[in-house]
């Protein structure tokens, strides 16, 4: 029978630790090569989207030996979904920097062209937010949480530190301050969603908010052509500060109000 992720044992706990390690180091040393697409973008031009096959495919392998082999179950809900994407609306600031970023209007061309490259970097983002939060607040903050109970805003500040950390590996492909400022923001903005997940006790409030973000990085990413950051983006560091604040309104109005109790 399949046990809550909320409510798993020590045993379980240490096998959704191990399953996630596992997968993570899959994931980055198996590479299943991406598929890149050229769309074209109206006023922009031809712009390259990657299409990632790895977070596709190994978020439904992770996702079905968790559920058949370990036993539990990840908690996916239409019915809270909204308002706790709105109770973590910091994120939206992002996405309007990421906006800004571009230069561009994203609304300035037609559907079957420039927003057809949105929608392609949505259903791109998507498989990024579906392994991500599935291996990272499904699988390492909750499996921490049950470890470390009785701590559980060091398991939030562990799983987070894991989050920013994979993100490094960047370092290989992108310019250095990019990755840095990339890192920062990856700290705080786990430390907002492992919050709402706590919170929403709803794995798709994350894997929403999660693609929302990346979507616009995608597509930021995808048609801007701007010089790479020569230092700290002080830009980033005061969103992420403001995410920080919304993770903590969020941690006492619902996790230590009383409005939820640690399984």
């Amino acid at each position: 029978m399949k046990q809550s992720i909320f409510k798993i044992n020590h045993i379980k706990a240490v096998y959704l630790l191990i399953a996630s390690a596992v997968f993570m180091a899959l994931f980055y040393l198996l590479v299943i090569p991406n598929l890149g697409i050229s769309m074209y973008g109206g006023k922009l031009g031809t712009v390259n989207v990657g299409f990632p096959l790895s977070d596709l495919i190994y978020g439904v392998l992770f996702f079905l030996v968790c559920s058949f082999l370990i036993k539990i179950k990840f908690h996916f809900s239409w019915k809270n979904l909204g308002k706790f994407t709105l109770l973590g609306g910091s994120f939206i600031l992002l996405i309007l920097y990421n906006i800004y970023l571009t230069k561009k209007n994203p609304f300035s061309y037609s559907f079957t062209t420039g927003l057809g490259t949105i929608l392609y970097c949505f259903i791109a983002a998507a498989f990024v937010g579906w392994f991500e939060e599935l291996i990272f607040r499904g699988g390492i903050l909750m499996s921490l949480r049950k470890l470390l109970q009785g701590h559980e805003v060091i398991a939030i500040i562990l799983a987070s530190l894991i989050f920013a950390g994979v993100h490094a590996s960047n370092f290989l492909n992108q310019p250095y301050w990019d990755t840095v400022n990339q890192i920062v923001f990856a700290f705080t903005f786990g430390i907002l969603l492992s919050v709402l997940y706590l919170a929403s006790h709803n794995i798709l409030v994350t894997m929403l908010i999660h693609t929302l973000i990346d979507t616009s990085d995608m597509f930021s990413k995808a048609i801007y052509s701007g010089a790479q950051s020569s230092g700290i983006d002080w830009i980033v560091v005061i969103l992420s500060v403001i995410l920080l604040i919304n993770a903590y309104y969020i941690y006492q109005k619902y996790l230590v109000s009383g409005k939820y109790k640690m399984a």
